[in-house]
């Protein structure tokens, strides 16, 4: 009897141990997959010049003529990767995407200026029809986007006062 009450310890610590470095693993690989996607997107499309205040006015009008938007192509659907532990991941309804989308290609939701050296709490990850990466986003909890490709529209990435809770709403993030 004490040898299968031992069996069981060993059984179910085996059990745990699994699954600890499941998780523990899970946010290296979903990294490792956004890196990769930024990668791609960086040899398939090309990004804005980094504007400025002085400049911003400029560069929104040859994008705007060139009909440059984020993502370029055809937005399927997307799925947001929360970077903890877990690497809980949610596809977005097409309302939210939608939504989402205006947001993102809408300068008036952005303010000049940076926060500083952001911790990405959130991916939000663009695909195409064809199930590709178009684009990607990062979310800070302090209001700091990085999104690729990247539009002057976009400015430092930084999402205004206004905007940013709603963003979060849609997303429902905390």
């Amino acid at each position: 009897m004490a040898l299968k009450a031992k069996n069981s310890i060993y059984y179910y610590l085996f059990y745990i141990l699994l699954f600890s470095l499941n998780y523990s693993c899970l946010p290296t690989y979903h990294k490792a997959r956004i890196s990769n996607f930024k990668t791609e997107l960086n040899s398939k499309y090309e990004n804005s010049p980094v504007s400025s205040p002085s400049h911003d006015h400029v560069d929104r009008q040859q994008e705007l003529k060139a009909k440059m938007k984020f993502p370029e192509d055809s937005t399927d659907h997307a799925i947001l990767y929360k970077c903890n532990f877990t690497g809980v991941r949610q596809k977005l309804t097409d309302d939210q995407l939608e939504s989402i989308l205006l947001i993102l290609n809408d300068a008036s939701s952005y303010a000049w200026g940076e926060i500083g050296t952001p911790k990405t709490e959130y991916y939000l990850v663009f695909y195409n029809q064809n199930n590709k990466c178009i684009g990607i986003t990062e979310i800070d909890l302090s209001g700091q986007t990085y999104s690729g490709p990247y539009r002057s529209l976009m400015k430092q990435g930084f999402i205004n006062q206004i905007t940013f809770p709603r963003l979060k709403r849609i997303l429902k993030i905390k």
